[in-house]
């Protein structure tokens, strides 16, 4: 009976190993998923800047020939 016990206790152990292990491994994939959804963020904001730079620029530089 106290073999029994002691499997049962050491499954419920390493089930509950697992699950903390694999607790932290999503915890470090979900961080580091948003700092690359931040960084994208920041990306796209960059980009429509320079985007809205760059249309501007052409509007001056046609206006002045218009």
């Amino acid at each position: 009976m106290q073999i029994m016990k002691k499997d049962l206790d050491d499954g419920y152990n390493n089930v509950i190993n697992e699950f903390q292990h694999e607790q932290k491994r999503l915890q470090t994939r979900c961080e580091q998923l948003k700092q690359q959804l931040n960084e994208s963020q920041q990306i796209i904001e960059q980009m429509k800047k320079n985007h809205f730079d760059e249309i501007n620029k052409l509007k001056e530089k046609f206006t002045k020939f218009a």
